[in-house]
C-alpha cells in the first residue's frame, strides 16, 4: 500500500519535497529564535502559518494522479475499479505526521509544552486534507480544491486579528492553544465527516467509471 502510494505521486517531486522543507525551515527558525524573550510565541506563529497548508501537498499530488490525470481510468482499472482515495489521504498523512514528530521532538529539547500546537497542526491539516478531497472529487478538478483550501488559509492568517472574522479562522497563529480548548475536538469530528462524504461521493460517482 505504502509503496504504490509512492509511486503515485514521485512524479510530483516539488509538491512531494516542499513539507519536507518547510519541517526543517520551521525547526531551523524555531531554534535560532530559540534564547528570544517571545520564543513560545514566535515558534507558534510560524508552525501555524506553515505547517497546516504545506502539511496538504502531498494529498494535492496524490489526488491530481487519480482525478486530473489522463492515467485515472487506467488507475482505477488496474484496482479493479475499487479504488477509494479517502483511505489512501489517511495514509498519507499519518505518514506526515510522523514527520512532524520528529521536528516537534526536537523542538521539546528546548521549548515545554508544545504538544497541545502538535496536535492542533495534526486537526487543522486533516480538516484541510478533507475540504480538498470533498472539493476535488465534487468539481472533478484538484486545482479547484486547492484553490478554495488556499484560500480559506490566507483569509485566515490576514483576518484573524479580526473581531467579526477571527471565530471563523482556524489557522490562528496569534493564540496559543492548550487543553482546554474543546473546539479542536469539534474539527477533530469535522473532518472525519468530511472524510465519510468524500468516500461517500467517490463510491458513487467514481467507482462505477
Amino acid at each position: 500500500m505504502l509503496r504504490y502510494n509512492w509511486l503515485t505521486i514521485r512524479h510530483s517531486k516539488l509538491l512531494v519535497i516542499i513539507p519536507v522543507i518547510v519541517g526543517f525551515i520551521v525547526l531551523f527558525i524555531g531554534i535560532y529564535k530559540i534564547n528570544t524573550k517571545e520564543v513560545i510565541e514566535n515558534v507558534v506563529y510560524i508552525i501555524q502559518t506553515l505547517f497546516p497548508i504545506s502539511g496538504i501537498f502531498w494529498s494535492i499530488a496524490y489526488l491530481n494522479v487519480w482525478i486530473d490525470s489522463e492515467s485515472e481510468e487506467t488507475l482505477r482499472a488496474c484496482k479493479n475499479g475499487q479504488h477509494i482515495c479517502g483511505i489512501d489521504l489517511i495514509i498519507l498523512n499519518g505518514i506526515y505526521d510522523i514527520f512532524l514528530i520528529v521536528i516537534f521532538l526536537i523542538f521539546q529539547l528546548c521549548i515545554e509544552n508544545l504538544w497541545m500546537e502538535y496536535l492542533r497542526v495534526i486537526e487543522q491539516q486533516l480538516f484541510f486534507t478533507g475540504c480538498l478531497y470533498v472539493i476535488s472529487i465534487i468539481f472533478h478538478s484538484t486545482a479547484v480544491g486547492s484553490m478554495m483550501v488556499m484560500t480559506y488559509d490566507l483569509f485566515c492568517l490576514f483576518f484573524v486579528g479580526n473581531s467579526v472574522f477571527k471565530n471563523f479562522c482556524l489557522i490562528q497563529p496569534n493564540i496559543l492553544v492548550d487543553d482546554s480548548n474543546f473546539s479542536y475536538i469539534l474539527i477533530g469530528i469535522a473532518s472525519m465527516v468530511l472524510y465519510l462524504i468524500g468516500i461517500i461521493i467517490e463510491k458513487k460517482f467514481y467507482l462505477c467509471t
